[in-house]
């Protein structure tokens, strides 16, 4: 071959590509080994490519963290890049035990970060989280989900660095007061999803600033937040017409007048597909009855320790038909046969039942059960009435290879035999979860 010619297509056509279009390439490559390879090629490749790799740190064990760790420590002499610019995506939910506030610390400076998740990294502290916030300006989101020192000063680091947040999931800030909270509302307009369970700051005052500053909000989760009422909650219903999840618990001020609009107003709620009252025990079948008809695209309904409902509830949430999905009435004893039989007969699409403690129900329950072609996950516990006569029918009934049950809790249904059990796990071979207490 004529040596000036091999000069000459020296690389191939892929050389004469502009590094836009090599991005681009480089982009439908998703093995991190590939990359790594592609990156060793020549340093023009790997300017272009660094950034994919860094973008998302796979952390996922100890021998990664452990290299993660001496890279992050390095001195920037000693390194090619400056690898904080590039991670944009920071999960550490992986390898939770080996977090340390020493670790997080090696992350500060990280300014591009656009999402953090920490969910279960209990052994840091607010100050390095407080720290990692500084000059985030492009945060989207934060996941604290299981770190228990959730402190104001990281309210007031994303109120005052991440104007851009979208997603706040903080459950358990148990020590935040009203002012961080609302000073962070104020700031971030663009919230979208806010967790803020078992937060004792919360009050009507708070879930009026969400309705006035953040229009655009999807998700609302108050979980044990006992001081908001009526008020605020008609108002979030009224005026949040985006709204798609909304959860609280354990609070007694809740009532059907949260739907009610004594002027005619009339409710924002087509958008509506989870809905959560757990242990709202004044959540009665008055109130039921009015959110169904208000949300009718409803997939997942949780009554759970609602104790007030009867079978006129069950009647009601009927009417969703093939829309639901997942219903947990766990704890609610006053619901029968009757209202389970044709709930279930509607809803056929129904993926996750729970009736747990709901000791009228019987056999009869069960066999309406065993016909649903997509159920997934059933929960029994405490349902004494139960017998082997009913779980026979649950594992003979359209059980096949296809099968889609994977759960079935029934401790305490002191009625059973192991007959019935054994033809269950024969019979359900995508079974992974079984209770027998």
């Amino acid at each position: 071959r004529n040596p000036s010619l091999v000069q000459q297509n020296y690389g191939g056509p892929i050389s004469s590509l502009p590094p836009e279009m090599l991005c681009l390439i480089f982009s439908y490559i998703h093995s991190k080994p590939d990359l790594i390879s592609i990156a060793l090629s020549c340093k023009y490749w790997a300017d272009l490519i660094i950034s994919i790799i860094w973008f998302r740190p796979g952390i996922n064990n100890k021998h990664i963290f452990a290299k993660l760790e001496k890279t992050m420590k390095s001195s920037a002499i000693e390194t090619m890049w400056n690898y904080r610019k590039f991670i944009k995506r920071l999960n550490l939910s992986l390898i939770p035990n080996l977090v340390n506030d020493d670790f997080l610390k090696l992350f500060i400076g990280c300014t591009n970060l656009e999402r953090i998740t920490l969910v279960n990294c209990s052994k840091i502290t607010h100050e390095s989280i407080a720290g990692l916030l500084e000059g985030c300006s492009r945060l989207q989101s934060i996941d604290l989900t299981g770190v228990t020192d959730i402190q104001d000063d990281i309210y007031m680091q994303l109120s005052m660095h991440c104007k851009r947040l979208q997603g706040l999931y903080a459950p358990g800030s148990a020590s935040i007061s009203q002012e961080a909270v609302l000073n962070l509302i104020y700031n971030c307009p663009l919230l979208k999803r806010v967790k803020l369970s078992d937060c004792n700051s919360i009050t009507d005052d708070v879930v009026y600033a969400l309705v006035k500053n953040c229009p655009s909000l999807v998700e609302l989760d108050l979980h044990g937040c006992e001081q908001v009422t009526n008020k605020s909650l008609h108002m979030l219903f009224l005026q949040l017409e985006s709204l798609k999840e909304f959860k609280i618990s354990k609070n007694q001020n809740i009532t059907y007048e949260c739907f009610e609009s004594p002027n005619g107003s009339i409710l924002c709620l087509d958008k509506l597909r989870i809905l959560d009252f757990t242990q709202c025990s004044n959540i009665t079948d008055k109130a039921v009855i009015k959110f169904i008809q208000l949300a009718p695209k409803l997939r997942n309904v949780v009554l759970s320790k609602c104790s007030s409902i009867t079978d006129a509830s069950l009647r009601a949430i009927a009417t969703l038909g093939k829309n639901l999905h997942y219903v947990h009435l766990g704890h609610c004893s006053n619901i029968t046969d009757a209202g389970a039989k044709e709930l279930i007969k509607n809803c056929y699409r129904l993926q996750y039942i729970d009736l747990a403690c709901c000791n009228q129900l019987t056999n009869a329950t069960v066999v309406e059960l065993s016909n649903l072609p997509k159920l997934r996950r059933i929960g029994l516990v405490k349902c004494s009435q139960i017998t082997d006569e009913g779980i026979l029918a649950l594992a003979e009934n359209s059980r096949n290879v296809d099968d889609t049950l994977e759960r079935v809790h029934l401790s305490y249904c002191v009625n059973l035999t192991i007959y019935p059990i054994y033809r269950l796990l024969r019979a359900c071979p995508k079974l992974t979860h079984i209770s027998l207490t």
